[in-house]
């Protein structure tokens, strides 16, 4: 195993290598393309085409190291250029340090910082089960990245790529209400009266869109009814009645119903039409037959009685006789 430690030098090279090689071939390669002597004690990192995996060879002075990586999903999204600020063509290698090292093959979303080489800047997936919730970024009190390590005094801090969770869930209202108080000011004099100026962005309706959203959704998409939300947000100090939710709802329909005829045109042009075949009872339809066939099983017993009474023996008022049997002996 190479052992990595903080003053080992460490060098990347930038084109893609043959992983078909082994110690020999790698060792050529650092000699020929590389320009450095794979026996000089330094730990040489190479990646494949497809970047999904990387190499490292080391000569420890008894023999040469070589540890080989792959990843089982996904692909580095990061690796040294060899493009400079006034050329496209640069060296062969780049120099890293022992912490960028691990963090090259450790972390695939977070880019290590290199002094004097400009990397891409991404946007880190912290998408979870509260990716709803507001995200807060706290910094750290005392330390920023490039800081020297305040433990062991010698090395640096850096920024790694997943931060520290703390989830905190708070309750509240289905639809919250802000007021804003402004102050008046009256002349002693001429008695006029002067208002504060309302916060910039705020609106000039009482209910925003996103108010009538929730009051839809949770009618329409939870099965909340308007009286049960009204006492909802009564008891919550933000009064809401039934009908004031009504008007709110008819309204935001009146304005989206465009887009609703939008999608059925754009839903109608499609080519492939589904067809649902299952079998089911219809109620309403399930009475009416039921009736009819009673009805016809009627009909049809009428027309066959004179047929069954000629075929029906009389009967008399006298009870048949009796038929008796005697024991046998």
């Amino acid at each position: 195993m190479i052992q990595v430690t903080p003053q080992m030098r460490i060098l990347v090279a930038v084109e893609p290598a043959d992983f078909r090689k082994g110690i020999d071939g790698l060792a050529r390669l650092c000699k020929e393309e590389l320009k450095r002597d794979p026996f000089c004690g330094w730990v040489f990192v190479f990646r494949n085409r497809r970047a999904t995996a990387v190499k490292g060879l080391a000569y420890d002075g008894q023999g040469f190291w070589l540890s080989h990586k792959r990843l089982s999903r996904g692909r580095f999204r990061w690796w040294p250029a060899n493009r400079t600020p006034t050329s496209r063509t640069g060296p062969a290698a780049k120099t890293l340090k022992a912490h960028q090292l691990r963090l090259l093959p450790g972390d695939l979303h977070r880019s290590p910082e290199i002094p004097g080489h400009r990397l891409p800047c991404r946007q880190l997936d912290r998408s979870g089960p509260h990716d709803g919730a507001e995200k807060i970024r706290v910094p750290h009190e005392s330390l920023k990245s490039g800081d020297r390590c305040p433990d062991c005094q010698n090395g640096k801090v850096y920024e790694v790529g997943q931060p520290g969770v703390l989830v905190r869930v708070v309750g509240q209202a289905p639809v919250q209400a802000k007021v804003y108080e402004l102050q008046k000011l009256r002349c002693n004099l001429c008695g006029k009266v002067f208002t504060a100026e309302a916060p910039e962005g705020v609106g000039t309706e009482k209910y925003d869109a996103t108010a009538a959203s929730m009051v839809a959704l949770l009618k329409y998409g939870s099965g909340l009814p308007f009286n049960r939300l009204e006492r909802l947000q009564g008891s919550l100090g933000i009064p809401l009645p039934a009908s004031t939710q009504w008007d709110i709802v008819n309204d935001a329909a009146k304005r989206i119903e465009p887009v609703y005829d939008e999608l059925i045109l754009q839903a109608a042009q499609g080519e492939v039409v589904y067809n649902d075949d299952t079998t089911m009872k219809i109620l309403e339809l399930m009475g009416k037959r039921a009736q009819a066939k009673a009805l016809a099983e009627a009909e049809g017993q009428d027309e066959d009685a004179p047929e069954r009474a000629k075929d029906t023996p009389k009967r008399t008022g006298k009870p048949p006789p009796r038929r008796i049997t005697r024991p046998r002996a």
